[in-house]
C-alpha cells in the first residue's frame, strides 16, 4: 500500500525528469504547466515519499571498465553475511543480489581488460571461504538498465492503493 497520492503531474514531472534529468527546474515547470515553485514543492514531496531518488550515476566506461559480466555464486548460508560484506568492499562488484533461498548471489563485475577478468573469476571469487562459481555470463550490450525504469501512468495513478 502506497502511503503518498500521486496525480498526473506528479506523473508528468516524473516523465520529465526520466527522459531528461538535466533539464532546469525552470524548464520541467513549463512543460508540465505549473510554476517553478510548485514544481519544487513537489518534487521535495516526492524524493521525501522515496518516489524519487536524487543520483547521479557514474559511468565506469569513461574511466575504463568496459567489461560487463553476470556471475552468479553458490553461498554456504551460514556464510552469506560474511561473503556479502567481502563482495560489498570489492571494487569489482556494481551489483549484488541475493537468490531466493539464501544460498545464491547474483553479482555483476565491471573490468578494464580481459586478465582482471579472469583473475577476477577465476581466482579471487574462488578464494572466498563458502562461495562457489555457478556460471558467468559476458555482456556484450545493455539495452535496458535500471536506472532508465519508470512506472506507466496507471502505476501512478492507481487510487485505489493511494492514499490523498
Amino acid at each position: 500500500m502506497r502511503l503518498v497520492y500521486l496525480d498526473e503531474i506528479d506523473f508528468m514531472i516524473i516523465s520529465e525528469l526520466k527522459d531528461n534529468s538535466s533539464d532546469k527546474l525552470s524548464e520541467v515547470a513549463e512543460k508540465v504547466h505549473l510554476n517553478e515553485r510548485s514544481v519544487r514543492r513537489r518534487l521535495r514531496r516526492l524524493i521525501a515519499f522515496k518516489v524519487l531518488e536524487p543520483i547521479y550515476l557514474v559511468n565506469a566506461a569513461f574511466f575504463g571498465y568496459v567489461l560487463i559480466i553476470d556471475i552468479f555464486l553458490g553461498v554456504e548460508p551460514e556464510k552469506l553475511a560474511d561473503v556479502e560484506n567481502v563482495l560489498l568492499n570489492m571494487k569489482e562488484v556494481v551489483y549484488i543480489a541475493e537468490g531466493e533461498n539464501g544460498r545464491e548471489l547474483s553479482i555483476q563485475g565491471r573490468f578494464k581488460d580481459n586478465a582482471s577478468l579472469f583473475f577476477f573469476v577465476n581466482k579471487v571469487l574462488p578464494a572466498i571461504e563458502g562461495v562457489v562459481v555457478k556460471g558467468y555470463t559476458f555482456i556484450p550490450n545493455i539495452i535496458k538498465s535500471l536506472h532508465q525504469w519508470v512506472p506507466t501512468k496507471q502505476d501512478l495513478l492507481n487510487e485505489e492503493e493511494g492514499v490523498r
